[in-house]
């Protein structure tokens, strides 16, 4: 077929499939099974048919191209879902309308005329999420679980720490161990613990917590109650440091009984030296 017969088969009214018919069978004949660089033995298919083919892979599923999918109202995980596969979308636009556009190998999704996300296709069930979606809280929760992944990456961290908040993560561990209880429950508790001690004003005050709770029955050590007896630490030091500061002190008697007496100037900085002492 020369240019004027290609000419005058497009040049008939035909359906668009027809036409898509018409040009193929134009590149098969003409590209796919003419000479190749003038070589009258050679053809495109014959290199492909001897060359490609036989390292080819085979697909059970080409997914079809589709240039716009259709828009999405942003849910509160932040991840939209396109044939049960979700992708992760900047989580700002929660609760906002996007517009997603599949390709073969990838899904775009845009904010009106603005990309705002792009992900490999994944159909199927499953999960890709960009970090930088996000919040900074979920994040750092990632990175936290990350550090603390097993029983001994607990006792590390906290043994750099303090040494009463180590003898509580121990003993909270063996425990739990013991018991049989998970171990994921028991890294959430110590490193819920840990983080009240980085977190907290008072640390001598949760060092002193983490020691006195191990008297205390196991079904008690936990983060809540770390945290109480902390508290109670706090105002036990605080009535104790108001009545030296106010001239006061408690004495106990051979009896048990305790007497109030007030002291003077010196007997005042007497009693904060053994406060002191009593705190190192």
């Amino acid at each position: 077929m020369n240019h004027e017969e290609c000419k005058n088969q497009f040049n008939q009214t035909r359906t668009i499939r027809e036409h898509c018919k018409l040009l193929q069978e134009f590149i098969d004949n003409r590209i796919n099974k003419g000479p190749f660089r003038g070589s009258t033995t050679k053809t495109r298919e014959y290199l492909f048919k001897t060359y490609e083919l036989p390292v080819c892979r085979i697909t059970n599923n080409i997914p079809q191209y589709e240039g716009f999918y259709k828009a999405i109202r942003v849910p509160r995980s932040y991840l939209i879902e396109v044939n049960k596969h979700e992708y992760s979308v900047p989580y700002k636009y929660i609760g906002e309308v996007v517009y997603v556009y599949i390709g073969n190998d990838e899904i775009i999704v845009k904010d009106g005329n603005t990309q705002i996300a792009r992900h490999l296709r994944k159909d199927g069930t499953g999960r890709s999420i960009i970090e930088k979606h996000r919040p900074i809280e979920h994040q750092n929760i990632d990175t936290e679980n990350a550090v603390y992944k097993t029983t001994d990456d607990v006792l590390k961290i906290a043994k750099n720490i303090n040494e009463n908040l180590y003898l509580f993560c121990y003993h909270k561990i063996e425990a739990d161990r013991a018991a049989k209880k998970s171990v994921h429950s028991t890294i959430i508790t110590c490193k819920s613990v840990i983080r009240l001690f980085k977190n907290s004003y008072d640390i001598e005050g949760v060092s002193e917590a983490c020691k006195e709770i191990l008297q205390e029955p196991s079904e008690l050590w936990n983060c809540n109650q770390v945290k109480i007896l902390t508290n109670q630490i706090l105002e036990r030091n605080s009535v104790n440091n108001n009545l030296i500061t106010s001239g006061v002190s408690l004495i106990k008697s051979e009896d048990v009984s305790v007497h109030i007496r007030h002291l003077n100037k010196e007997d005042n900085q007497m009693a904060l030296n053994n406060q002191e002492s009593v705190e190192e």
